[in-house]
């Protein structure tokens, strides 16, 4: 029940059966993908449990295991591709990202600001620049193969739905910004939607559900943070399309993460006394619903 719940907080939820769902949505549209991430939330979910990074009630909601979840996902091609003889290295990058995970936990409570994915963003460019440096590019040998096109809309379908199980308004804004945002970048980068899904996917739904849902929910600016958020992500992540770095440090999830700590900081700085929680209840919804 806790591996899947790490699992489902991918989605911001603490279900297991919105794990489960994730999970089938993750393996039809990759099964690499799929394996890598339930690989790595496992060995997330017991090391962290022997360790005991995490309170009792944060380890059975899954906190501890969705950044090793991503970190999975992240090798899951070379750990069936013609090079996977190097997955023998990913307990070393998943080690970075427990190490990363500990230090900016620390951080977070003195900056009140959520850690989100940013331990497995780190270890991922950390990993591609030692890669790097022996003339591999660790992102094209470990992207997972990606299923046909209606497979992989029935299992967006499913990752969609573990959304609704946590907020149905915020789904619903989510997946009509993810669209536009879709819409735009086939039309700005002339790219097709498996191409963009870094920009209508990992930024635009997830820094609109993740504020409107979790940080902002019960407030009445709950939609506008979701807004703001996903304006300053999505601009985040056309900016660093333009950038010489990006075939070593891509973006991967941080144009979400910029954009919800931006709102949150951002909401400090405005007299919202009534639709803004106080920073340090942010950080118990952070704790108990957030990634």
């Amino acid at each position: 029940m806790t591996l899947l719940r790490g699992i489902a907080q991918l989605a911001f939820s603490d279900s297991a059966r919105g794990g489960v769902l994730l999970l089938f949505g993750l393996f039809l549209v990759s099964p690499q993908a799929g394996a890598g991430a339930l690989l790595g939330a496992g060995a997330a979910t017991l090391v962290h449990r022997l360790l005991g990074a995490y309170g009792e009630e944060e380890w059975r909601l899954g906190l501890s295991g969705y950044n090793g979840a991503v970190m999975g996902i992240l090798w899951s091609g070379l750990m069936a591709g013609p090079h996977r003889g190097l997955s023998l290295l990913f307990p070393l990058s998943l080690f970075a990202c427990f190490l990363f995970e500990f230090l900016l936990r620390k951080l977070s409570q003195r900056v009140l600001l959520p850690i989100l994915t940013l331990p497995a963003v780190l270890a991922g460019w950390l990993t591609a620049v030692v890669f790097s440096r022996f003339g591999m590019d660790f992102w094209q040998a470990g992207a997972p193969a990606v299923a046909d096109d209606a497979q992989v809309f029935l299992g967006v379908l499913l990752i969609v739905a573990t959304l609704f199980l946590t907020d149905v308004a915020a789904s619903i804004q989510a997946v009509l910004l993810s669209l536009a945002a879709a819409l735009f970048g086939r039309w700005f980068y002339g790219l097709d939607m498996i191409a963009l899904s870094g920009l209508w996917g990992y930024t635009v739904a997830a820094a609109s559900f993740g504020a409107q849902a979790v940080f902002f929910r019960g407030a009445t600016s709950a939609s506008i943070a979701g807004l703001v958020a996903t304006a300053i992500g999505g601009a985040t992540w056309m900016i660093w399309m333009a950038s010489p770095f990006l075939r070593t440090l891509p973006p991967l999830l941080f144009p979400f993460i910029l954009g919800v700590w931006s709102v949150l900081l951002l909401a400090r700085k405005v007299d919202l006394a009534v639709l803004y929680p106080h920073p340090r209840r942010l950080m118990g919804i952070g704790q108990n619903r957030g990634r």
